[in-house]
């Protein structure tokens, strides 16, 4: 599954589709593979954009299924395709792209600009992108990212049953499916095509839905989704979020993202209270309100909560922690995102003292980090949780202010 470093990737894939009055006048490398993998947003043809030529133009490849939510081939045509790209946001998982009709011209955008006014007209739209366990974004222009999820060599599974390792491939996995299973799966997909062969590199990927160019410049890029459990939702940008789409729901329920720069811990002694404040003296587990969405900050997966706690010394059940550890929290879990982004756009792997690498390991004796500690895997937070014993243990630490309450009775 897509995590938060996959998806931020993908959202600056998509940066170059945006169209500015900026990107109208200026002159950028013409070469998309010069250095796309470090900057995408710096790929733009040096050339006078006019008005009419900086719209979407949609593909829609011959396919067998879409998604469950995905845009019809009307809404595609007579809206997206009539649209274009003025900004691409991410929330947590969540991507979504800012669409303004091309009536939009120059003059009353450079206008509303002076007047320190969003360029949005009343008719804009939100297409929302969400990966679910296979989707992904691609670009001929770039280097095509890979699916973690979806390589054929050999993995470990940890068995939540017997609280062992069991090694498989894909490939192995999809001979044991039932003849019912596999005769279900055909008729599905008459052309025959492997779910592993998602991973050859080639563009567009196999299982593409759509295929958005920027007219400007022509850059391209492809949603694809072997699996279909991610999808594609179109809302106009006024409607409220109990009468649209459920992505857009979850866009405006979703607690702020990690990377949000205004957020910092901090002690309570203003009107507003940060985010991550919200992590202290709380009686769940760490790690329960670290996947928890809408709780505080939106964004962590299962192994980055992992991966944070263990660098944090935090055991994922600790509960009633203090403001010093979430300050220190944070500071890992930021490091360890950016971090991440930047081996995912760079194409290499994570720090060899992550225990991330202890997680996908193929064998079944003990399991230890990089230092030599033994790894043992524990159910935190409804998910099965990768610690190090020797440096996260559960403390016996009270509520705050406690015996004030105490001594209030």
């Amino acid at each position: 599954m897509p995590e938060l470093p996959e998806v931020e990737h993908y959202r600056r894939i998509l940066q170059p589709l945006i169209w500015t009055t900026e990107t109208a006048t200026t002159t950028m490398r013409n070469s998309p593979s010069a250095s796309s993998e470090e900057d995408p947003s710096a790929f733009c043809h040096s050339h006078q954009t006019q008005t009419q030529n900086h719209g979407l133009k949609v593909t829609l490849p011959k396919r067998v299924a879409t998604p469950k939510v995905f845009p019809t081939d009307d809404e595609w045509e007579t809206i997206v395709q009539r649209c274009f790209v003025r900004d691409i946001q991410r929330k947590g998982k969540l991507l979504r792209l800012l669409l303004c009709p091309l009536q939009e011209d120059v003059e009353t955008m450079a206008a509303k600009q002076q007047q320190q006014q969003q360029p949005i007209s009343p008719s804009s739209f939100y297409l929302y992108m969400h990966m679910g366990m296979t989707g992904r974004v691609s670009s001929p222009h770039q280097k095509i990212p890979t699916l973690k999820s979806l390589e054929t060599k050999s993995k470990a599974k940890f068995n939540d049953d017997d609280k062992s390792f069991e090694t498989e491939t894909e490939t192995e996995a999809s001979k044991s499916t039932s003849k019912r299973a596999r005769k279900k799966q055909q008729d599905k997909n008459p052309h025959n095509e492997e779910v592993d062969s998602t991973n050859t590199g080639a563009y567009p990927p196999p299982h593409t839905h759509v295929i958005l160019t920027a007219m400007h410049n022509q850059y391209q890029v492809a949603f694809s989704d072997p699996r279909r459990f991610g999808g594609i939702s179109l809302v106009a940008q006024q409607e409220s979020s109990s009468s649209a789409s459920n992505l857009h729901q979850q866009w405006s329920e979703w607690a702020p993202d990690i990377l949000d720069s205004t957020l910092t811990a901090t002690s309570q002694t203003s009107n507003t209270i940060d985010p991550y404040t919200k992590l202290t003296g709380q009686s769940r587990g760490i790690k329960s309100l670290l996947l928890d969405q809408r709780y505080a900050i939106s964004g962590i997966g299962n192994w980055i909560a992992d991966e944070v706690l263990y660098h944090s010394h935090i055991h994922p059940d600790q509960s009633y922690l203090t403001l010093q550890q979430v300050q220190a929290l944070q500071q890992h879990l930021i490091q360890i995102v950016t971090t991440a982004i930047q081996c995912n756009i760079q194409g290499i792997q994570y720090p060899a003292t992550w225990i991330f690498h202890a997680r996908w390991t193929s064998t079944k004796a003990q399991v230890t980090d990089s230092q030599g500690k033994r790894i043992t895997f524990i159910t935190s937070g409804g998910r099965t949780s990768a610690i190090v014993p020797a440096l996260q243990k559960k403390r016996a630490q009270k509520p705050p202010n406690k015996s004030i309450k105490e001594r209030r009775k």
